[in-house]
């Protein structure tokens, strides 16, 4: 993260750490808000479905992403799991 300007928008359409997204903050919001709905979907969808031990599993992975020793992705890699969806 250092070596993106503190001024910069940390996400955009186009890019992580851009400077130029002419829009309203409200349609910024929008748009990451639709973009993400079908994951969101999924999630609410799967919620029920999860077991104490499908909780423990999500708390090691979050633990090991905020440790850095997880697997990562591209956003371009990302995208395409999530529209795999």
């Amino acid at each position: 993260m250092s070596k993106y300007n503190a001024n910069d928008y940390l996400f955009t359409p186009y890019v992580i750490g851009g400077t130029l997204w002419e829009t309203s903050e409200n349609d910024k919001r929008d748009y990451f808000s639709k973009r993400y709905k079908k994951v969101k979907d999924v999630l609410e969808a799967e919620q029920d479905k999860l077991t104490e031990v499908d909780y423990k599993i999500i708390d090691v992975r979050k633990a090991n992403h905020l440790k850095r020793v997880s697997q990562s992705f591209s956003w371009e890699e990302a995208k395409e799991r999530v529209l795999k969806l």
